[in-house]
């Protein structure tokens, strides 16, 4: 993480203009004011350690005056392996909180619908196929348990390479997770037209 890029300071910014940088990026990405979470505890982040080097660099200075992280949730307290953090990378990535958890969750529930849902189209659908040309050799192979096995396969890897992304591009990984969402949502709606159409042909 650049301190400097995130708040948008120059590498002489006086403490001065540090703290105006933090007062406006803080005020645009507070969670109570409709911004990013991930964003606003970079921003935070990026203060306290900006700060930390000018206390380093000039130990008799005052401290800094009350700013709006005072105004932050406790919860959101600087934690060195909260999403966002500096130290949150390749040695931390499987341990404290990991980033977008909204997103990597709800990826992962519709996931698990698409395997709900293909399972009820094969056994309850007569001439129902997999599309997925490698789900269905797996089925062959393995039968449907093997489908299963694929599928979540695919699902923990493009959740590692979310959160790989997320250390350096949380907003690429955002898009990322949330894409594949949609598209998957896309075929568990449409097969769940498809099975509600075969097993009640009057709807």
């Amino acid at each position: 993480m650049d301190a400097r890029k995130i708040l948008g300071v120059s590498n002489n910014a006086t403490p001065q203009e540090i703290r105006k940088a933090y007062r406006e990026k803080a005020q645009k990405h507070h969670p109570d004011q409709g911004g990013d979470s991930w964003a606003f505890q970079q921003v935070k982040d990026a203060f306290d350690e900006l700060m930390n080097q000018k206390d380093t660099e000039n130990p008799f200075e005052s401290p800094p005056p009350n700013t709006p992280q005072s105004t932050a949730p406790m919860a959101e307290n600087t934690n060195k392996h909260a999403e966002g953090h500096p130290n949150h990378g390749w040695k931390n990535l499987f341990t404290g909180q990991l980033p977008l958890q909204n997103q990597t969750t709800t990826f992962i529930l519709i996931n698990c619908l698409d395997i709900f849902m293909t399972h009820r189209l094969l056994f309850k659908v007569e001439g129902a196929v997999e599309t997925n040309p490698i789900a269905d050799f797996f089925i062959e192979k393995f039968d449907f348990n093997g489908a299963i096995g694929f599928k979540l396969l695919v699902v923990t890897v493009v959740c590692v390479i979310a959160q790989i992304v997320a250390i350096k591009k949380v907003k690429t990984a955002k898009f990322l997770l949330n894409a594949g969402s949609c598209i998957v949502g896309v075929v568990v709606v449409y097969s769940l037209l498809l099975y509600l159409r075969h097993t009640n042909p009057g709807l």
